[in-house]
C-alpha cells in the first residue's frame, strides 16, 4: 500500500492543481469496500477468464476456481505475461508482492481506505479556505466534500 506520506503528498497535489482553476470545491469519492474497486476480482472470476488467458500463454490452475483470495489484476496479469509461458495458480505467498489478496489484506486495505476518507475531510475543513460543508460526510460515506 502507498505510505501515508506519500499519498498526502499526492493528494495536495491534487487539490492545489484543482484549487489553481479557479474551481471552489471538489467532490472526491473513495469507496469504503476494496470488493468493489474495478481493478480487484476473486480469484474464481479470475480463474473464469482461463480461454483467454491461455491464448497469452498463461494457464489456470483449477486451484483459482476454488480459492477465497482476491486479485489485484492489472499487477498480477502483468506479472503472469512477464513469465509466460506460466501457470497461474491464485496462491498467496505471504511477504512478497505477488497480487494476490487474502481476506485479511482486503481487510486492511478497507480500514486504511475509510481512516484517508477521514483524514481527506478533516485536512479540507481545517485548511482555511473558503466554506466548510462538513455535513455531507454524515449523507454518504462515500462522498467527501473537499472545499477549496
Amino acid at each position: 500500500m502507498t505510505p501515508y506520506n506519500d499519498w498526502q503528498t499526492d493528494f495536495d497535489k491534487v487539490i492545489a492543481a484543482v484549487g489553481s482553476t479557479g474551481a471552489r470545491a471538489v467532490l472526491v469519492g473513495l469507496p469504503t469496500d476494496a470488493t468493489k474497486f474495478p481493478s480487484i476480482r476473486r480469484a474464481r472470476e479470475f480463474f473464469n477468464q482461463w480461454p483467454y488467458l491461455l491464448t497469452l500463454g498463461i494457464t489456470v490452475s483449477l486451484n483459482c476456481y476454488f480459492s477465497t483470495t482476491y486479485l489485484f489484476n492489472p499487477g498480477y496479469v502483468l506479472t503472469l505475461l512477464s513469465k509466460s509461458p506460466t501457470t497461474a495458480t491464485c496462491a498467496d505467498v505471504p511477504g512478497t508482492a505477488d497480487y494476490v489478496l487474502t481476506s485479511s489484506d482486503m481487510a486492511a486495505i478497507n480500514a486504511r481506505h475509510n481512516v484517508l476518507g477521514v483524514v481527506a475531510v478533516h485536512r479540507s475543513v481545517s485548511a482555511p479556505r473558503g466554506t466548510r460543508t462538513p455535513n455531507l460526510l454524515i449523507r454518504s460515506q462515500m462522498l467527501y466534500p473537499i472545499e477549496l
